[in-house]
């Protein structure tokens, strides 16, 4: 586990109706995309990863983004977990 440093930021994604916030070591960029440009991962990348980690693919500048699936990355255990937390 690393420790907190000035590149540790809290990203704050939503899980359904839910948002959480996850401590991430570091972020490089941010970006919006419009939901019509998001389209369903291609088979060359659910073929080297999980596709249930993989919600889709956005399109912005002729670059390639993947989108990652929350709810798959942590288990409905942990999304619980923290729903109950933030309820505190």
């Amino acid at each position: 586990e690393k420790e907190v440093d000035d590149k540790t930021r809290i990203i704050v994604v939503e899980v359904g109706e839910d948002q959480v916030g996850l401590l991430v070591d570091e972020v490089s960029e941010v970006l919006r995309i419009n939901s019509d440009k998001i389209e369903p991962a291609p088979a060359l990348i659910t073929n080297k990863v999980h596709a249930d980690y993989i919600e889709g693919v956005g399109i912005i500048d002729e670059r390639l983004i993947i989108l990652l699936n929350i709810r798959s990355l942590l288990g409905e255990k942990i999304i619980e977990q923290l729903k109950e937390i933030s309820k505190k």
